[in-house]
């Protein structure tokens, strides 16, 4: 069950990582936004924090991926809230949820993704924490968890499509306007 909880928030992650956070810096500054945000991406990746010679970049860039997800986190965040209340989950549980777990000390912008699908879905997720030097785990544990199963990759896949359409959606008509 460990496993299924981290597939499903790992999904929800790439969700935020991947075309949330692309397409927000699209449609805010276009063609460079979206240059510069997968710059910064993966730039973050190289791991030069580790490297004594590009330590201070490495920490630079860390600081501007921090500013790049603040917002789309945040969104993605809502989406997933409001999926839950399409879908009838517990929507008000992943509201709760996010608002307790958005002020731990966890990374700061992929725990509110995190947050928001243990509440919704009223499971554990680990948040594993690569902006300490120890790499600590964040624990998001929900009163009330029951087993996870087959049933909830399903409601965690039709979360993230619906996610996807509210989102798509939200463009279109930001776009006409």
């Amino acid at each position: 069950s460990e496993i299924t909880a981290l597939a499903i928030d790992n999904l929800f992650r790439k969700l935020m990582l991947h075309f949330v956070c692309p397409f927000f810096w699209l449609f805010i500054m276009g063609i460079p936004g979206l240059l510069i945000s997968n710059f910064i991406s993966y730039a973050n990746k190289l791991n030069l924090q580790t490297s004594p010679k590009y330590q201070l970049f490495g920490k630079f860039i860390s600081y501007l991926e921090n500013i790049m997800y603040y917002i789309p986190s945040r969104l993605t965040s809502l989406l997933i809230i409001l999926s839950s209340f399409i879908l009838k989950e517990d929507w008000k549980k992943a509201i709760t949820i996010t608002r307790q777990y958005s002020k731990e000390k966890g990374p700061v912008s992929l725990g509110w993704s995190s947050a928001s699908i243990a509440g919704a879905l009223n499971i554990i997720i680990n948040v594993y924490n690569t902006n300490t030097e120890n790499d600590e785990f964040l624990v998001i544990h929900p009163d009330g968890i029951q087993l996870i199963n087959f049933d909830y990759i399903l409601k965690g896949i039709w979360i993230y499509i619906v996610s996807i359409s509210l989102f798509l959606v939200g463009i279109f008509f930001g776009s006409i306007v």
